[in-house]
């Protein structure tokens, strides 16, 4: 009860009502929907549509089990059937419901709006909370000022699956997902940048071809190629701040992937002695000083390849993974997501191969 309160007032206090639905906050309070899995609360919009009552959202949003959905104003949906729409670059997931009734909900029908939105921010643990304010331009969805600079994927995360709203109060789609950029790394080579696409928004229009779906199936897959999007930026972190400089110590944060903590004792455990040979060769005189570096220098580059091999060994698993002809994907955009993300991958095994390389030899560890 306290939850559904401190809800309505932060949704209250924050959202305004002038570009919700015409202006009508009961009616926004009845679409607009809280749907909580396991690890949080996401949003879409509940809206009658041809054949039925569907709750519009985002197939990025499922990770794991769904637990409930609700109208903000806090009547309880149960779900029916899952369906996708069958375009490999639309995300949008429809959720058919036990409902029969659903406030007016107008949309554009897919064409080309430039201008004012809102989007609902949603916290994981209250659901929505706030209404946010940004744009439509070609190139993709546009967040205010005040919000751009704030760290990504982190915040679009809160933003997936909310519904866009036009200034004249009709539903342009939802939020899509926000690219992982990855040409920064000058070790990986690929063609376009898979993951650094805009703020995606999925439109919604007359007409579009939905396929059902498991949804249990779905949150598997979904599972998986969040996992593979989790773990590449921490992954490309560390490869491009070994490859600088493959005998010096990384530190360890709380932030990196946990399936690399060994690897990077390992690599740490390699250079421990590294200060200690060093003052060794300055006690040495002539050519054995000379003679001692230069073995030291050979055994430290030998004990680097294995490390920078374990290095270029976390890549086929998820490009593997991903490709499995075991894989039967739910839709054809959760398919074409995981092509890509196997692709920018494959690239950065073939980069980090040639890379790692080149670093133990033009870096002096000495």
């Amino acid at each position: 009860m306290l939850k559904k309160l401190i809800l309505f007032m932060i949704l209250s206090s924050c959202a305004n009502p002038g570009i919700l639905f015409g202006g009508n906050f009961e009616a926004a309070r009845d679409s607009l929907v809280v749907i909580e899995t396991e690890t949080g609360c996401r949003s879409g919009i509940l809206m009658k549509m041809d054949d039925g009552v569907f709750v519009l959202t985002s197939q990025n949003i499922f990770k794991d089990r769904l637990i409930s959905i609700k109208t903000l104003s806090g009547k309880a949906l149960k779900p029916v059937s899952f369906e996708a729409v069958s375009d490999e670059q639309n995300g949008l997931l429809r959720i058919k419901t036990d409902s029969t009734e659903a406030g007016k909900v107008l949309f554009d029908d897919g064409k080309k709006t430039d201008g004012e939105v809102s989007i609902f921010k949603t916290s994981p643990r209250f659901g929505i909370i706030s209404e946010l304010k940004g744009s439509m331009q070609k190139d993709g969805l546009k967040l205010s000022p005040a919000e751009k600079n704030k760290p990504a994927p982190a915040f679009i995360e809160t933003i997936i699956g909310s519904p866009i709203i036009s200034k004249s109060g009709k539903l342009l789609g939802v939020v899509g997902e926000k690219g992982i950029p990855m040409t920064q790394y000058r070790w990986i080579e690929i063609k376009t940048d898979l993951f650094g696409r805009k703020n995606m928004a999925f439109p919604v229009k007359t007409g579009q071809s939905w396929v059902k779906l498991d949804s249990k199936q779905m949150a598997i897959q979904c599972s998986m190629i969040s996992d593979a999007e989790v773990f590449l930026p921490g992954f490309a972190k560390i490869a491009e701040q070994w490859c600088q400089n493959p005998y010096k110590p990384i530190d360890m944060t709380v932030d990196q992937p946990e399936k690399m903590k060994a690897w990077i004792q390992a690599s740490n455990g390699t250079i421990k002695d590294i200060p200690a040979i060093i003052e060794k060769i300055k006690d040495g005189s002539g050519k054995m000083g000379d003679s001692m570096k230069n073995v030291s220098i050979s055994e430290l580059k030998d004990q680097a390849r294995p490390i920078g091999k374990r290095l270029c060994d976390f890549c086929p698993f998820y490009q593997r993974n991903l490709t499995s002809s075991s894989n039967k994907w739910e839709s054809p955009y959760l398919k074409k997501k995981a092509a890509d993300l196997s692709e920018v991958y494959k690239a950065a095994y073939e980069g980090i191969c040639k890379e790692f390389e080149n670093s133990i030899e033009g870096k002096q560890p000495l």
